[in-house]
């Protein structure tokens, strides 16, 4: 069963005010609705207790898979696979090492995960974000960026643009493995999607030296991709 330390509970405290889905993410980039860096901060909290209480769904359906146990998951609610990284988190309180691979990101998903980095909640994380958001969503790769200048001092982050359509999450934490592969990106919809969750060194690895570490190769990206670019 998941824990539920009241450290952790007091930080996703639900406190006024809602959260609407972020379906029209690309609308929304596509119009330049995106505010500055600073106030775009301000979501983050309304961002974690969306996902929170989507935990309470959580813990009733799922739990933590145990070592080397695979669990398949459909579902279609609002929550996406940020909702599992972040039960991770809630039983630990804590990411020794996130690797994220994905065909899209939220805002919010992406300004969460940098507040750990800022308050010592996550040493290690590397992002591997399709290259198309350049064209896609523009804001989106200038708010990357801008990250990655804020926070590189105070984490080892390694993010590129690439060639991908894939969809992965690597979570390291103690002696823990994790594994989060399925269709969905992490954004937020009400779509029937599919997961797989596990807790194994060996997955973890293979994705991790097969397709992480792969598609953060400087050198290889140059000859893949014209579009592609690795962060330094």
């Amino acid at each position: 069963m998941l824990k539920n330390s009241q450290s952790n509970k007091n930080r996703f405290e639900k406190k006024g005010g809602s959260f609407k889905s972020n379906k029209t993410d690309s609308e929304i980039l596509a119009k330049g609705k995106e505010k500055t860096l600073k106030e775009n901060f301000v979501k983050i909290q309304k961002y974690k207790n969306l996902h929170y209480q989507n935990l309470a769904d959580f813990k009733k359906d799922l739990r933590l898979p145990e070592k080397n146990e695979i669990i398949k998951i459909r579902v279609q609610k609002s929550y996406n696979a940020f909702t599992f990284i972040l039960a991770i988190f809630e039983n630990f309180g804590k990411i020794d090492e996130l690797d994220i691979l994905t065909f899209n990101i939220n805002e919010r998903t992406l300004l969460t995960i940098f507040d750990w980095i800022e308050n010592g909640y996550l040493k290690k994380f590397g992002l591997c974000v399709s290259e198309s958001v350049k064209s896609r969503m523009p804001k989106r790769e200038i708010l990357i960026k801008n990250l990655y200048q804020k926070y590189k001092t105070n984490c080892e982050l390694n993010i590129a643009f690439t060639w991908n359509h894939c969809k992965i999450a690597l979570v390291r934490v103690d002696d823990n493995f994790y594994v989060i592969e399925g269709s969905g990106n992490f954004s937020d919809n009400e779509e029937v999607e599919q997961y797989i969750f596990e807790n194994s060194e060996k997955s973890y690895n293979f994705d991790k030296n097969n397709l992480i570490l792969h598609l953060l190769n400087k050198a290889k990206l140059q000859k893949r991709s014209k579009r592609g670019e690795v962060l330094s």
